[in-house]
């Protein structure tokens, strides 16, 4: 319980990643009987419980008039003494609360771009479930996940319509450019290698994917943290406790003509191998005037090395 709060407080580590450091480490930090695992909603309960300090609340919840939600604190009375031995002290519970009221805020501005981009198209935003790190929006019959916290200036609030103009767009371009992908790493991309591909641009100093299809909209400064989050968001998109594999579809001019490169370069290198070995060159020769590995000059020809 102890280092439940402490790493709230001393580490502003997020509800969803507390749960996952516990439940890594049951040996250190095993659950009372009849519990089976850590999870969001108990450790958020847990962070905000005032009993931990030792001290009785009451006027904590508005039972009447506010459906049981809980009250602002300035608005609870305490018991003049402790009424049980306490688990953390009463200043070190303040001070959680303090940090987990300032994370907060610091997710409000993604909540108020989003929210007005919908009001712009005259929709209504609601949330249906959400995760430490992300939110899982629903507008005009279509659903959606967003990052929490603040949305970079590029990120895009596109509304659900825009999403099925795109998905009604022929699509022969993506599918090229996956298939291309899929050859030039020796890998099979989209639905038949029971990976998502998600499209991404990289503006302002970030990786944002696009919506498409899937209804994931994340960014990140690396590519490793861009999959990470999406991975976490086509989770809560599924409702499921992973997601499948995912493959960024990185989209730019730039790296469109590298990728017809390579293909020119793949097609130039196997018409040279094939050339040459049937004119019964070795091997050797053959690596050695391509300017190759020998293995690459057999995965060019499509043979095994050896």
């Amino acid at each position: 319980m102890q280092e439940v709060f402490r790493l709230r407080r001393d580490n502003q580590r997020g509800d969803g990643e507390i749960a996952r450091l516990l439940a890594a480490g049951l040996d250190r930090h095993p659950l009372a009987d009849g519990q089976v695992l850590w999870n969001v909603r108990r450790i958020r309960k847990m962070l905000a419980l005032p009993k931990y300090s030792g001290y009785q609340v009451f006027n904590r919840c508005a039972a009447r008039t506010n459906h049981g939600r809980i009250k602002p604190i300035a608005d609870w009375v305490w018991s003049r003494e402790q009424a049980h031995p306490a688990i953390v002290l009463l200043e070190e519970w303040h001070e959680t609360q303090l940090v987990t009221a300032q994370m907060r805020e610091r997710q409000a501005p993604g909540w108020d771009r989003v929210n007005a981009a919908a009001a712009q198209r005259g929709m209504q935003l609601t949330t249906v479930r959400e995760s430490d790190a992300h939110v899982l929006y629903e507008a005009a019959g279509r659903q959606f996940v967003l990052p929490r916290g603040e949305l970079p200036a590029a990120v895009p609030t596109r509304s659900p319509r825009s999403w099925r103009r795109a998905r009604d767009r022929p699509r022969t371009h993506a599918r090229t450019h996956a298939r291309t992908h899929a050859r030039t790493h020796g890998r099979t991309c989209g639905r038949r290698g029971r990976a998502i591909v998600l499209p991404a641009v990289r503006l302002e100093g970030r990786w944002i994917t696009r919506a498409g299809a899937h209804g994931v909209v994340v960014h990140g400064r690396t590519l490793r943290e861009l999959q990470a989050s999406a991975r976490q968001a086509l989770a809560l998109r599924l409702g499921t406790p992973t997601a499948p594999p995912v493959q960024v579809h990185l989209q730019s001019a730039e790296l469109d003509t590298l990728v017809e490169a390579r293909l020119r370069y793949d097609t130039a290198l196997r018409h040279a191998v094939q050339a040459l070995r049937a004119d019964g060159s070795s091997w050797s020769d053959i690596a050695q005037a391509c300017h190759v590995r020998i293995a690459d000059a057999q995965t060019a020809l499509g043979q095994g090395p050896g």
